[in-house]
This record gives C-alpha cells, structure tokens and sequence, in this order.
C-alpha cells in the first residue's frame, strides 16, 4: 500500500500539497527512491505537486504525472536548489507556497505554468537522454510517458523535423495514424484551452464526469485548432456553443437518444459520436460552414473515422429516429483538411 507523507498542507480541509523530509544525508538530487516515494503518495489522491527536501536540498515534484518504478530522480521534478539558495529563493516560496499565496490563488497559478513547462522540455528535449546510463530509446519512451499523462491520451511517438522557420512536430497515435501537432505551443495551448471548456462545464454541471468531459472538451480542441487556429476569437465562440448545445441536450433528454437527435455528439464505448451536421457547426466555424457532406466524409475517412446507422428511440415521445454518425477516437488530432 501507500504510505502517508510526512506532512499534508491544507486549506480548509483541502489537501493542496505534500512535504516529504529526508535525512540531510539523503541525497536528492540524483537517488531516485525518495522522489519515487513522494510521487506516488501524491499521484494516488491526484495533487498536482508536492515537496520534497533534506532541508540543505530543496525540490519541486510536479505530482500528476504517473510514477515509475524507473524513473531518475529529475523525473517530472521542477524545481530543485539547495540550502545555499533559500536566500534568493525565499520571495518564491512565500509567494507561492504559503496559506495566503494558495488562498489567492497563486499556488494554483503556479501548477498549472508548470506542467506547461514541462510539456515544451518534454518536446524539446526529444531523445535527450535524462540520466546518465540511459539510452535514448528508453528516455524518449519516459518522456512519451510523462507527455501522455499531462495530455490525457495515449502517444505512440513524436517526430521533430527541423525545418525553418520552426520546428514542426509529427506525433502517432493508436499504431499508425500520424498527425500533424505543429509547434510545441500548440500542444500547450490545446491542453489549456482543453481545461478552459472543463472548467466551464464543471461550474454549469456541478456533479459532471470529468473523465466523460475530458473525452469531449479534448475532441473539440483539437479538431477545431487544425481547422482554424486556436488563436481565433471565433474558435472560442463556436467551442462555447457547441458546450451550451450539448448541455441542453443532456439537460432535456439525459441520454444519447435525445443528445443525438438535437445535434450534440454522445459518447458509447470510449468514441465520440457525432453526425455530420454537428460536426460543420463547429469544426469548420468560420470560412467551411459550406463545406459538402460528401468532403467531410471523405476527409474523416482519410483520417481513420468510421460511420454508423444508429436507430434512436427517443424518451420523450417513443419516436424512432435513423441517423448515421461518424465515431471519432477522443485521442484523435486529425490532419488540416486545408494541408
């Protein structure tokens, strides 16, 4: 089983983080058993980070990312200095770490910049091995790891081309589809804007399934973003409806018959399932609502979709309505239709 830290700070009964103290002869820069501990005492209540210090060494350990048992000891770690520093360190430390930095919101500010972080080392750094002694095939496999974690979806691998003026990334998932992700900002916006719809769901559904949500906030970003950009004001608005459009389709029939029927996608046995006609209100908001259907067909083809008949029965009046949808994998970044 799981051990408990050595200290839980709270706030209000919240536990917001772990302090994990080791002997001053422990040495935590590079043994990995005592980073190892820590991480799994905070990834299995899901905090996002936790402490780790011998009190001459002093490191950050960004907790949501799954531990293994192989891990180095820089493994998802995000700060790390030493007695010598806490001097210059100290306006961070209060500024972030203590009751009224967390009451005002700056330890969680302070979270969520750093898995950003580490998404764009976890890129950057492409087959860079992390420890000595480790290979660049197992360290680009550890950071394959760690990426799908932050992400939320299983990465088989990433290819950078470098390329002026930017490096271009390549990233396959499920085997063999290859999708094109574009800079490393864009995985950190996708993953941000991801977490604005969430956000926005959890306040109008207070009870919501986070991981069903996950699913579908994850599936409109990254579908949307190749089809305009996610620097476009209008990609937020048609984001924005399309939750709305959903959310009264699960208010009025509370079931995938009724959402179906009235336009939203539903999720059956972990794909997303959506009509043709949902998918033109807001993939291709801006310049492609004029799209034909038989070029949406084809290009989701192309991007390894398949379609359905499904027969629905609708609850509220015993109908029975025929519709083909498509089942979209939630873990799909699809290609530019316009590359």
């Amino acid at each position: 089983g799981t051990k408990a830290p050595d200290y839980c700070f709270r706030i209000g009964g919240s536990r917001k983080f772990f302090l994990e103290a080791k002997k001053p002869s422990v040495d935590l820069r590079s043994d990995p058993s005592p980073a190892y501990q820590l991480r799994r005492y905070a990834y299995s209540i899901r905090l996002p980070l936790s402490i780790l210090t011998n009190f001459r060494e002093f490191a950050v350990y960004d907790t949501r990312i799954k531990p293994n048992p192989n891990d180095g000891a820089s493994a998802a770690r995000i700060q790390y200095f030493t007695f010598e520093a806490y001097p210059d360190k100290w306006a961070f430390l209060t500024s972030t770490f203590s009751r009224e930095a967390i009451l005002h919101g700056a330890f969680d500010k302070y979270a969520e910049e750093s898995i950003e972080d580490l998404i764009s080392q976890s890129c950057s750094t492409l087959g860079d091995p992390e420890t000595p002694g480790t290979t660049t095939a197992e360290a680009h496999q550890e950071m394959l790891g760690h990426l799908s974690d932050m992400l939320g979806f299983h990465i088989d691998r990433i290819v950078k081309d470098d390329v002026d003026p930017d490096p271009m990334f390549w990233m396959e998932v499920n085997g063999s589809r290859r999708v094109r992700i574009g800079t490393v900002d864009v995985i950190v916006q996708l993953r941000k804007f991801s977490n604005k719809v969430l956000s926005t769901v959890g306040e109008m559904i207070p009870d919501f399934d986070r991981q069903q949500w996950r699913k579908i906030a994850t599936l409109i970003v990254k579908c949307a973003e190749t089809a305009e950009g996610i620097t476009d004001g209008q990609f937020e608005d048609s984001t924005k409806s399309f939750v709305r459009e959903y959310l009264l389709a699960a208010k009025i029939g509370e079931d995938a018959n009724e959402a179906m029927t009235l336009g939203g996608p539903f999720l059956k046995d972990d794909y997303v399932y959506i009509s043709l006609e949902s998918l033109k209100k807001w993939l291709y908001y801006t310049r492609h609502q004029d799209i034909k259907d038989q070029t949406l067909a084809q290009y989701l083809s192309n991007v390894g979709c398949a379609s359905k008949q499904f027969t629905f029965t609708l609850r509220s009046t015993g109908k029975q309505v025929g519709r083909r949808v498509w089942s979209v994998p939630p873990e799909l970044v699809p290609h530019s239709h316009r590359s």
